[in-house]
């Protein structure tokens, strides 16, 4: 499988709490399509929620997130957990679309971190990383899951579902 353990000073100094959290789902894509081979052009999402912000940053432009996503590592993809990591609000401003899917509780945010790695596991393990990409099929599984266990509403899964469909094409 392609779990990778990543437990970081970042992850120490602000881990999750108990309070309710927004989460939200990014979806966007970066590379170029070169010799026609539209795999070079990578959809990416991610699951997130905000842990806090760094004591030093005074223009407050950082935040500190927990995020859930596959990555690409050369050519296999692999789940990450811990991922804590400072995302840049002036980047995600620019990066489009970004998806509310609610407060989250901190035991609803371990079901998610939960479903999120058995998909994963699941996903990577039945896609054939050199001609397809895994992302767009795991975060449809694990968006489906959210639904069936009661994590998400179905107007936010439809919801979700409509406003990201569109990314398909670059899967």
């Amino acid at each position: 499988m392609g779990l990778v353990s990543n437990i970081t000073d970042l992850s120490l100094r602000y881990p999750d709490d108990e309070s309710e959290k927004p989460v939200y789902l990014e979806i966007y894509s970066y590379g170029h399509c070169t010799s026609g081979n539209p795999l070079n052009i990578h959809l990416h999402a991610r699951f997130y929620w905000v842990n806090g912000r760094p004591v030093a940053d005074d223009s407050a432009s950082t935040l500190i997130c927990q995020v859930i996503e596959l990555e690409r590592r050369g050519d296999r993809y692999f789940y990450v957990e811990p991922n804590v990591k400072e995302l840049s609000l002036t980047d995600a401003c620019r990066r489009q679309p970004l998806h509310p899917l609610g407060k989250f509780s901190r035991d609803k945010r371990e079901q998610l971190l939960e479903l999120a790695a058995d998909i994963a596991e699941e996903v990577i393990a039945d896609t054939d990383s050199a001609t397809e990409c895994p992302i767009y099929k795991w975060r449809q599984r694990l968006v489906r899951m959210l639904c069936t266990e009661g994590v998400v509403t179905v107007a936010g899964y439809i919801a979700t579902l409509a406003s990201t469909d569109s990314c398909r094409n670059f899967t």
